[in-house]
């Protein structure tokens, strides 16, 4: 059996054609049915309301010339005011050709028809889309009345042809039914029929489009307004152009956008379909002028129905299930916000400095950002600083992607932060990124004709004239309330650019700014006025030189020399970053710290990046601190002609310091030698020395005293009491930081006892600091190849860009040594016991003796000790913590053992590393070996472990003694006191043996 007699096969030519007309006659018999419902109800509602679309008037039968009017004086006949097709592809005609019944037939008359509904099928008679085709002038005219607004081309030329899902009517479906319903003897025969036309269509549209979920939406949109839900497939129906929406996209921060266009049709039915998405315009700053600004929402599938407002982003009126007091305080709140936005964004120079505290976003650190092709990271140690540089290329792909993702941090109470759009499209993002949200292009969606641009009711929905307000120009209250709930600036305390939340930006108050500088800074008098003298001096006479007049004296090259650099050199810890943050603070500036990191160390990009720093500086009128700025300070001359990197940083400072006019503070801990050409552009440089007792006191008792003030300290004499007296002897030189430090660890150990502060505290954290001190110098190399005991700096081989052996507890570190002949550092394997004095004479080629070397190897031995004393000095830490009279007993009894075992295996490292030291140093090969950080951390924490071994062992007196007075007092009305008086009612041997039961109760709880 051939497969056409099974059904299989295509079908014939007279089988199409037979198919098509029975088609088309149904379609046109259904229209006939329109058309007689319109004309026996002609006040029926209009397709979408109660009453069934296919149940929609249509307009009353009239006879018509082409144009659609009837003739003057003849009475009306019935007439078709549509002209259904079904539009084919014809591969013989290489064309769409349309048919209808008429022309298969050959039966039909013309008519004039209002409009042409056209159903397009492909090859396969599959159906493709529908669209109409406006004939009637009236009825185009009653469309462009009231679709005048929606953006688009639809009303150019004669004929205008909307394609499915007729986005312009459905959108606008309500207001076209009011008119479709519109009567009245005002209305002229023409314009009643074109309402009777515009019936006629929203009836096909919502019944017979050919388009089946179009059909289903509105077979089921009553339905969903009243439960106030919709399906995945009809979101595009929520969110006409000009529609107020509700979104999220910052930290969860309300806002309204604008909707400016969507994908009007129906989501694809792909597995993998691109997310729905509509265009919203928000508003924002690009630091000269207030532009809408376009973001791209995805709706992400979902099946069935969903509650609107349930969506990531949905209308306004449903906001709150549409309560209105709702809806109206919200639109209050936004309209204070958009003015504190306003006035945030367009903040004056000199005035972009705020407080902050709250969530932000950020996306880099630093001045350099996530699109910085360069990120630095900076090694120290004791005598050289060395530096690793990347390419985001090398940094491979997680470190990547870290740096890419956008995060969120928290910033303190306190916070200062630098409003800046300007500076941060400049070096931070190109564009104003609302939380992950990217804006569109300004060009993608929307149309820039004269026609579009002309159209009023086109600009007033989507407001075309809030583009390009100047900072003084008058808002109307939308454009406040669609700004965004975030600024762009810059955080100092974290040196990161940031999006930030306008609800949590202050106004900096320092009323008490001078008090940091005046009272807290442990400076002398005389030195604080210098600074203080300079400052003011400075500020004047940029007052004056912006006012045209200056009283100060002027360099031969304009705008050369005209700022203020300070140098501040000392020991770590004695004030000098402080004296950089109190002069920007009594100045009422923003402190702007950077250090070498930020910088860099390739020549070519130190210029670029400090020439940005200076920039910021100048713009936000900063003071700029460069902390630990020894790389620029150095003198070339003394690294000769080998360290031309180092050299290249110096000349490159002088270069961009020449012209700063800002105020800028260097500060350092050390200089080996001092380049010539830095010192004659310096203005002021202090030397700060170790701070004396009376300044230890002071530092001692302000942090204490802040403690006391919030009623956190239990018994503040004694504690004063033994600042003054033991804690701060000269035996012990405690600088600023470590008595930070050690204060901020006793509150620590309070707080995590529930208690408040005691003196015990602080000698619980001087045996916890110990410990770490002790850890640090057992993990020095090889375990960490920069923490060393001694350190030697080779200078007899050619290459010494980072020539340096370091010595450790457990082994020893090669950095980049000729004879390794390698890039990168070598550390050795961890070994109990080593042999320095070989290794040195392989190296160096420094001669030991023989007795020298087996004393020198043979002590390495003994740096077993380290680990053991760290381990001694944590138990101590555990005993004390918290502890009665027995725990703290015993716990100054081990930290006493720790002393003594920290005390002999640094006599150990002396007599170890100082026989090394002596034979590098003395044996003419030009090498240079030194005690390094293991060394001192081991100093440092045998000193605290004796003070906090005293001050543990003096609290378990003072509890004994205190514990001992409680309880002779609660021993009843007979007790003996310490002078041997009797007191009581009688003396008798029941009241000694009341004393003496005491007494044993007594002896028994204490031991």
């Amino acid at each position: 059996m051939s497969a056409e007699s099974n059904g299989v096969g295509p079908p014939n030519t007279a089988d199409v054609h037979s198919l098509e007309r029975r088609y088309i006659e149904l379609l046109e018999r259904r229209i006939a049915d329109l058309e007689k419902l319109v004309i026996s109800s002609p006040s029926a509602p209009a397709p979408g309301e109660t009453q069934s679309a296919a149940e929609a008037p249509g307009a009353k039968s009239k006879d018509t010339v082409s144009n659609g009017a009837k003739k003057d004086g003849e009475p009306v006949k019935s007439a078709s005011r549509v002209h259904n097709v079904l539009s084919k592809w014809d591969p013989k005609e290489c064309r769409r050709i349309d048919r209808d019944a008429s022309e298969i037939d050959n039966t039909a008359k013309k008519e004039a028809h209002a409009f042409i509904f056209r159903k397009t099928q492909d090859e396969k008679d599959k159906f493709l889309y529908s669209e109409v085709e406006i004939k009637s002038a009236d009825l185009k005219k009653v469309l462009q009345d009231n679709l005048r607004h929606y953006p688009g081309h639809f009303w150019d030329g004669d004929v205008v042809t909307i394609f499915d899902p007729f986005a312009p009517i459905v959108h606008n479906w309500d207001r076209l039914q009011k008119v479709a319903r519109e009567e009245g003897s005002e209305l002229s025969d023409d314009e009643k029929l074109a309402r009777s036309d515009l019936k006629l269509l929203l009836g096909i549209i919502s019944t017979a489009s050919g388009v089946d979920r179009l059909g289903k939406y509105f077979k089921d949109r009553e339905q969903h307004i009243k439960n106030k839900t919709i399906t995945y497939d009809t979101l595009w129906t929520l969110f006409p152009p000009g529609e107020l929406v509700y979104s999220e996209p910052f930290l969860n921060r309300e806002q309204i956008f604008i909707v400016g266009s969507s994908y009007v049709d129906f989501p694809g039915e792909e597995r993998r379909a691109k997310p729905w998405s509509v265009v919203c315009l928000g508003y924002d700053w690009n630091g000269e002028t207030f532009n809408r600004k376009a973001y791209e929402f995805e709706f992400e599938k979902f099946l069935g129905s969903k509650t609107i407002n349930a969506l990531p982003s949905y209308p306004l009126r449903h906001y709150k299930k549409g309560d209105q007091e709702q809806i109206r305080l919200l639109k209050s709140k936004l309209l204070n916000r958009g003015r504190t936005f306003k006035d945030l964004a367009t903040a004056e120079r000199g005035r972009q400095m705020f407080r902050y505290q709250g969530k932000a976003l950020y996306r880099g650190i630093g001045i350099s950002t996530i699109d910085s092709a360069t990120q630095v990271t900076q090694v120290n140690d004791d005598d050289d600083r060395s530096y690793i540089t990347a390419t985001q290329e090398e940094l491979g792909e997680a470190t990547r992607r870290k740096l890419t993702k956008l995060m969120t941090c928290d910033v303190k109470e306190g916070g200062t932060v630098m409003i800046d759009f300007l500076s941060y499209f400049q070096y931070a993002d190109k564009v104003a990124r609302l939380g992950d949200l990217k804006p569109t292009s300004d060009d993608d969606d929307e149309c820039g004709c004269p026609t579009c641009r002309g159209n009023k009711e086109l600009s007033d929905l989507l407001k075309f004239d809030f583009d390009e307000q100047k900072r003084e120009d008058d808002f109307e209250d939308l454009q406040y309330m669609i700004c965004p709930p975030r600024v762009l600036g810059y955080v100092i305390e974290r040196k990161m650019w940031a999006q930030l939340q306008v609800d949590e930006v202050k106004d900096v108050k320092n009323e008490n700014a001078s008090d940091t500088f005046d009272k807290k800074l442990q400076l002398e008098d005389e030195t604080k006025d210098i600074i203080k003298n300079l400052v003011t001096s400075h500020e004047q006479g940029k007052e004056e030189k912006n006012g045209k007049r200056t009283k100060g004296i002027q360099d031969f090259v304009p705008g050369k020399g005209d700022g203020l650099v300070i140098l501040l050199h000392g020991p770590p810890g004695v004030g000098k970053t402080l004296t950089a943050e109190s002069v920007a603070l009594r100045a009422n500036k923003p402190l702007f710290a950077v250090g070498v990191t930020d910088v860099g160390v390739d020549p070519e990009k130190v210029q670029i990046n400090l020439e940005r720093m200076f920039d910021l500086a100048a713009t936000w009128e900063a003071v700029l601190l460069i902390d630990e700025a020894d790389v620029f300070l150095d003198s070339r001359a003394s690294k000769g002609q080998t360290d031309l990197r180092r050299n290249a940083l110096v000349s490159v400072l002088l270069r961009v310091l020449e012209y700063y006019q800002g105020i800028l503070i260097l500060t350092t801990n050390r200089i080996r030698d001092f380049d010539v050409a830095v010192q004659s552009r310096i203005h002021l440089a202090i030397k700060y020395e170790d701070l004396t007792r009376e300044q230890q006191v002071e530092i001692f008792t302000t942090f204490l005293s802040q403690a006391r003030d919030k009623g956190n300290v239990e018994d503040w004499r004694t504690i004063e009491k033994w600042v003054a007296k033991d804690a701060t002897s000269n035996q012990y030189k405690f600088n600023g930081r470590q008595i930070r430090n050690i204060v901020t660890s006793a509150m620590g150990l309070a707080r995590a006892g529930d208690r408040k502060l005691q003196k015990d505290d602080l000698g619980t954290t001087f045996l916890l600091l110990a410990s770490i001190l002790l850890l640090i110098t057992t993990i020095s190399a090889p375990v960490i190849k920069d923490i060393a005991i001694l350190k030697v700096t080779l200078t007899n081989h050619t290459d010494i860009r980072k020539s340096s052996v370091t010595f450790g507890t457990f082994g020893h570190c090669i950095l980049d040594v000729p004879p390794v002949q390698t890039d990168q550092d070598f550390c050795f394997p961890k070994h109990f016991g080593y042999k320095p004095a070989v290794i040195m004479s392989q190296i160096d080629g420094s001669g030991f003796s023989e007795a020298a070397a087996v004393s020198a190897d043979g002590l390495t031995y003994a740096m077993i000790l380290h680990p053991i004393a760290c381990g001694i000095a944590f138990i101590a830490f555990l005993l004390s913590v918290g502890a009665g009279v027995v725990g703290s007993a015993l716990g100054a009894l081990v930290a006493g053992v720790a002393w003594i075992l920290t005390l002999v295996v640094m006599a150990i490292d002396f007599a170890l590393f100082g026989i090394i030291k002596k034979h590098v140093n003395s044996d003419g090969s030009g090498s240079r070996a030194e005690y390094s950080t293991g060394m001192w951390t081991c100093l440092a924490a045998m000193i605290l472990l004796f003070l906090g071994m005293f001050i543990v062992l003096f609290t378990c007196f003072s509890k004994r003694k205190a514990k001992k007075s409680a309880g002779y007092k609660s021993a009843g009305d007979t007790y003996t006191t310490g002078n041997g008086h009797r007191h009581g009612n009688g003396y008798d041997d029941a009241g000694m043996g009341t004393r003496n039961t005491h007494t044993r109760k007594k002896r028994f709880g204490i031991f």
